[in-house]
């Protein structure tokens, strides 16, 4: 009897063993994992730091004019990465329409092409915005098609940072 008991309690120790020598495996894996992740976002975060010597990501504030004066229009977020730059633009004032926004950085220049992104209407166009040399503020045009007078139409558009 007393060996029997040896025996089980033999067994359950050795399971235990190739559960522990599993579970090693596994920490050591997901340590691996979680440095090369954390290195790759590090290394990524750096070189878009060395290739984009114009930052235009962030929060913005935008104004037109449409011929009677600058008005606020719109809250923006801009992403880059290098000089791909893509984001969001919310109208403020009056009917809430949403923007995709897709494009790039030359120098100083960006240029956005700009597309309503709900299914109630079709409204899409081009931006082209100067970076002012403090990067706080932008101003250029916006083209679009003017439904209410049917029409292309460029407009003033300045874009400031929050």
């Amino acid at each position: 009897m007393g060996t029997a008991l040896f025996s089980i309690s033999d067994s359950i120790l050795q399971g235990l063993w190739e559960a522990m020598k599993h579970w090693k495996v596994d920490a050591i894996a997901g340590l691996i994992i979680v440095v090369v992740v954390t290195v790759w976002r590090v290394g990524l975060g750096a070189l878009n730091g060395v290739f984009r010597p114009v930052r235009v990501n962030g929060s913005w504030i935008t104004q037109i004019d449409r011929g009677s004066g600058w008005e606020e229009w719109e809250d923006a977020t801009l992403h880059q990465f290098v000089n791909r730059v893509w984001g969001d633009a919310t109208i403020t004032s009056g009917k809430r329409r949403t923007y995709q926004l897709r494009g790039e950085i030359r120098g100083q220049m960006l240029c956005l092409i700009y597309r309503q992104t709900d299914r109630s209407g079709f409204d899409c166009g081009a931006i082209a915005l100067e970076v002012r040399p403090d990067h706080r503020e932008m101003d250029g045009y916006e083209v679009g098609y003017d439904k209410t007078q049917n029409n292309i139409s460029p407009r003033l558009y300045k874009w400031t940072s929050k």
